[in-house]
């Protein structure tokens, strides 16, 4: 065993040496990580991968391994995982070629490796190697500086699962002078995890901005941006022919708990050229179909996008995104992939959905627009976000009682065992409140409030918190579901209820009386008896929320309450001393 290490190593080295005369072939590139099981405390293990675009052609260097700084001071040789049978070899059928076109190829080769952390803490991985291509419009003798691209990593405990956000897309869009150029990296977080954009320098071997470097330059009326959200890179419209070298960050941020507070967990950087050709034929083109969706759980997502291009023209399409990813088997179709020449042509887009896609936040899907039959072919972009949502639980019986209503649902068949808990919720009077598209939850909009919450294996809720309604009132339940990862339900239909409601009498309730009742700005509590100098008072709206609470202390005979705050209308008033309670009516003019 031992000498088969020391043999991979010798014929690693030997690979490097040979590969500097041949230096300067990186054009872009990234690195993932994804966390390994078991996702405990004592465990922070992951597979980290390097993902590199090459040039590709005779005396252009191939290297058949990587070097990884792992930022916890050690480092590691990682050799190249795609395209190869077998061990890592050095000839030009390892890797993948992602682009034959005359004058622009390009090669993908991705070199991993597995590493154990420490433990928690905040992790620079980074990779450089000689050196950039060369002839870099805005990096001064690029094909003399070293190529640089880090990720960080934020570990923290109790993290579970992590994952690197993916980015789809790779980095070979190219452009016209004139004619407005787009890339987007197309990410997305296995994890559900939120993601946002950063427009960055490029960097040199030390981290830091390589010397001379400047963003690529913007004609009077044009612009050059990263859009935070979408991802998508704009430049609006190069004016002179090259290649230009960018690099943005890809950043994760993650809610911790149920409502919890976002946290980020780290950043992938891209380090990418755009090569910028000579104006030819312009490619017009129009789209619709892209709205953001909600879908639930074992349902099949069917949506119809048109697109419209220049007459004559045909168009390639590819999806991209968490739809599309390898775990998710994938289960997205969209069909045709190929359009002939007519514009305004429909393409359906067909993902079934299962119980495993449901996330805390939407998940983007990408389509890539593409003209191959033109010179210099361009691509436009078109997203929308698909929020998979986990299927609602049924009421299936509510019992009235004295002062109580018993509810039974009935869990979801599906997504059982992803189920943490139930939120029930409540609501007086009339309801003609429904869901909205994409409306979890009930939203306090509806007029319903949360009043208790159940563990996933308690299908059943006892309101017994009745007492300041009128006997005879409606009253509108709604249960949803709570997931693992903190997404909830759709509130199904509400129950409707006319509820029974009997108040006790006692000695307090004999010994207390308003004045004035109706009032204006005030009213005073009269209290008959010496042994209630402590009460305390609570005030309710008529739909049951709670408006006002106070404590008083050697109350003599009177406690005189100052409501000019409050609307006109009927509330009620709760009282306790000792161990009873009494329970009043008020209107106010």
């Amino acid at each position: 065993m031992k000498n088969n290490y020391v043999a991979t190593v010798v014929m690693v080295l030997m690979l490097l040496v040979s590969a500097v005369s041949k230096a300067t072939h990186n054009r872009s590139g990234e690195i993932l990580y994804k966390r390994l099981p078991p996702f405990t405390n004592s465990n922070y293990t992951y597979s980290i991968s390097v993902v590199k675009y090459f040039d590709d052609g005779p005396n252009i260097a191939d290297r058949c391994a990587d070097t990884i700084f792992f930022g916890d001071g050690s480092k590691g040789i990682a050799l190249r995982s795609n395209g190869v049978s077998g061990s890592c070899c050095a000839t030009s059928s390892c890797g993948v070629m992602i682009s034959t076109y005359a004058g622009y190829r390009v090669k993908m080769s991705i070199y991993s490796v597995v590493h154990t952390y420490p433990g928690p803490g905040s992790y620079v991985i980074r990779s450089s190697d000689p050196n950039r291509t060369s002839g870099i419009t805005n990096i001064p003798n690029s094909g003399s500086t070293v190529f640089y691209i880090e990720s960080v990593m934020n570990l923290t405990p109790n993290m579970g699962e992590n994952s690197s956000p993916v980015l789809s897309r790779p980095p070979i869009d190219r452009g016209q002078t004139g004619q407005c150029f787009f890339h987007n990296a197309c990410a997305y977080d296995l994890d559900g995890d939120s993601l946002s954009y950063e427009l960055i320098t490029c960097k040199d071997q030390s981290g830091q901005t390589v010397p001379g470097y400047f963003l690529p330059p913007v004609s009077t009326g044009g612009s050059f941006s990263l859009d935070a959200v979408t991802g998508l890179l704009t430049w609006c419209g190069p004016q002179i022919q090259g290649v230009f070298q960018i690099a943005f960050l890809v950043k994760e941020f993650r809610k911790f708990g149920c409502p919890g507070t976002y946290q980020q967990l780290g950043y992938v950087e891209r380090d990418m050229e755009m090569v910028i050709a000579a104006g030819s034929s312009p490619f017009v083109f129009s789209s619709t179909g892209f709205q953001d969706t909600c879908i639930v759980a074992g349902a099949v997502l069917s949506k119809t996008l048109t697109a419209s291009i220049s007459p004559g023209s045909t168009i390639e399409k590819r999806l991209y995104g968490y739809m599309m990813a390898p775990e998710n088997a994938p289960t997205a179709v969209f069909s045709p992939t190929l359009l002939a020449l007519q514009s305004g042509f429909p393409a359906v887009v067909s993902w079934t959905t299962y119980c495993s896609y449901v996330q805390r936040l939407p998940q983007p899907l990408y389509v890539a627009y593409t003209n191959p039959n033109i010179p210099i072919p361009m691509t436009y972009y078109r997203q929308m976000r698909v929020k998979v949502l986990p299927p609602s639980p049924k009421i299936t019986s509510a019992q009235i009682a004295l002062s109580k209503v018993t509810l039974q649902w009935q869990a979801p068949a599906l997504c059982a065992a992803n189920i943490s808990g139930y939120n029930i919720y409540r609501k007086f009077g009339t309801n003609s409140w429904s869901h909205a598209p994409c409306e979890t939850g009930a939203p306090s909009s509806s007029g319903f409030s949360l009043i208790g919450s159940t563990s996933s294996s308690v299908t059943s809720f006892v309101d017994n918190d009745l007492w300041t309604i009128p006997n005879g009132s409606q009253g509108n339940y709604l249960v949803t579901a709570l997931m693992n990862n903190c997404a909830e339900s759709y509130a199904d239909s509400a129950k409707v209820v006319t509820l029974m409601v009997g108040l006790k009498e006692n000695k307090l309730e004999n010994s207390v009386k308003v004045f004035p009742n109706p009032f204006s700005n005030s009213f005073e509590i009269q209290i008959k008896g010496s042994e209630y100098y402590a009460v305390e008072t609570t005030l309710y709206s008529l739909d049951g929320k709670l408006l006002q609470e106070k404590g008083y202390q050697n109350v003599q005979n009177s406690i005189l309450i100052d409501a000019r705050d409050l609307s006109p209308g009927v509330y009620f008033l709760k009282l306790k001393s000792k161990d009873e309670t009494a329970n009043l009516k008020l209107i106010k003019e």
